[in-house]
């Protein structure tokens, strides 16, 4: 019996996993042959890519942005049309080839046991298979981009971090270099990882805390010239803002809704190009324009109202916060009166769930690595960089909106559909060289000072 077990969790024939990784692509490949994404420039209406003639407005664009576009995404697809006069190199092909991408990195990161290997095949078929189905009742890109980032962030850190063990500096240097694009890709791609950043910034410290200094100069330079860059320009031509989003508060107002009035605020003037556009042959109606300093304003008042609500009633913050959690992660299949019928969706909730478990496993277990064996460099490995980032964008999500709650867990099943795999690793963690604090040489990793 007990050779049975042992036999799951030996390291998984990397044919295996290859021939995996094939199928789960033909899978998704048949999955997505008619997948299309929504333009993220077309968020609110304010834009569309019609307004876009030639590349000299391009620079004015990004002056001027300063509302809930994602810069990066948006200027990606600015350019497509421009070069080739369609958007469908990234609304279709990106997108679809985002699609099974994101399940692909999530099971080859993460397939190194027998059972890790067949748990997150698994889970990343049905919730392939569960996206495809889910994600056109609201098809934003952004919902493929971040976890695409954030896990080639992740994978590129840690081979990486095997280069340096190894001494193949070059090697190191330039995917150290590339993890630092990728995080600051998926910071410019969704608003609320900035406020993962420090908690990912510090895991990542840890990892890189005893290798030679140059490796986390290189981390950290692509952070601080795209995310520091985009960030400063806010600040300073774009009235002080931080965020790189003027709505964030009307966001959050809507999962707030029973507890706060939105202030009334300056009045905003409408689009000067309220006018139906004529795009293609089809008429699109223009919404008010609120990539203004006045919106930026009154968007700080509501989110005043919110914070101001939370320090004077933080029991009941902290129940509404719980509520919105468990809507978000139990999941939901629709949206308004829109549900797919479909039986893989029954297959979806039952894995979430499954997986979410293994997440809150994951986080216990860490907690009792750091503690037990007084090592900071348990929090540097690929499997509690992919818990921090699953939990934390758990948070931010269940607090920040409310009813677009099924594309919200959409993208985070990339991350949940290799969580089972890593437990499955972890649990045999009875050596210094397991999965979980395995970046770094025993006799090199950071201890807790004072422990």
């Amino acid at each position: 019996m007990n050779g049975n077990i042992h036999r799951l969790f030996v390291r998984c024939p990397q044919r295996v996993v290859f021939l995996l990784a094939v199928l789960l692509a033909l899978w998704g490949g048949a999955l997505t042959r008619e997948s299309v994404s929504l333009s993220s420039l077309k968020w609110m209406n304010v834009y569309h890519i019609s307004d876009f003639e030639s590349f000299h407005q391009v620079l004015p664009y990004l002056r001027d942005l300063r509302t809930g576009i994602p810069p990066l995404l948006s200027l990606l697809e600015i350019v497509a049309y421009l070069a080739f006069g369609s958007l469908a190199s990234v609304t279709i092909f990106a997108y679809r080839i985002g699609i099974v991408s994101i399940f692909i990195l999530a099971f080859l990161a993460f397939s190194r046991s027998v059972l890790g290997t067949v748990c997150s095949f698994l889970f990343s078929a049905v919730f392939l298979w569960a996206f495809v189905v889910l994600h056109p009742l609201n098809p934003q890109i952004y919902d493929v981009f971040f976890p695409l980032f954030i896990l080639l962030y992740i994978g590129c850190l840690q081979i990486a971090l095997k280069s340096a063990r190894e001494n193949r500096i070059t090697n190191a240097s330039v995917l150290f270099l590339l993890a630092g694009v990728f995080l600051s890709a998926a910071e410019l791609t969704r608003p609320f990882v900035l406020l993962m950043l420090p908690v990912l910034l510090l895991f990542s410290l840890a990892a890189l805390w005893s290798l030679p200094k140059r490796f986390l100069l290189l981390f950290l330079v692509p952070l601080g010239i795209f995310s520091g860059g985009w960030h400063a320009k806010l600040y300073f031509l774009n009235g002080g803002q931080i965020l790189w989003t003027n709505h964030s508060g009307y966001n959050m107002a809507n999962a707030w809704k029973p507890f706060i009035k939105i202030p009334t605020g300056q009045p905003e003037a409408a689009n000067v190009n309220a006018e139906k556009t004529v795009y293609k042959g089809e008429y699109i109606k223009r919404w008010d324009n609120i990539n203004t300093e006045i919106h930026f304003q009154n968007n700080k008042l509501v989110r005043h109202e919110i914070f101001k609500f939370v320090r004077e009633h933080p029991v009941r913050s902290l129940v509404h916060i719980l509520k919105r959690v468990m809507i978000l992660v139990w999941p939901q299949v629709s949206v308004g009166e829109s549900e797919p019928d479909h039986a893989i969706l029954g297959w979806y909730r039952l894995c979430f769930r499954l997986a979410l478990l293994s997440a809150a496993a994951n986080a216990l277990l860490l907690g009792y690595l750091v503690v037990s064996r007084r090592r900071l460099s348990y929090l540097g490995t690929a499997e509690s960089l992919l818990m921090a980032t699953t939990w934390l964008s758990i948070f931010f999500l269940a607090i920040g909106e409310k009813g677009e709650e099924v594309r919200f867990a959409l993208s985070l099943a990339p991350f949940l559909a290799a969580l089972p795999s890593c437990l499955g690793m972890a649990a045999n963690a009875n050596h210094d060289y397991c999965s979980y604090g395995s970046s770094t040489p025993s006799s090199r990793r950071p201890r807790i000072a004072g422990m």
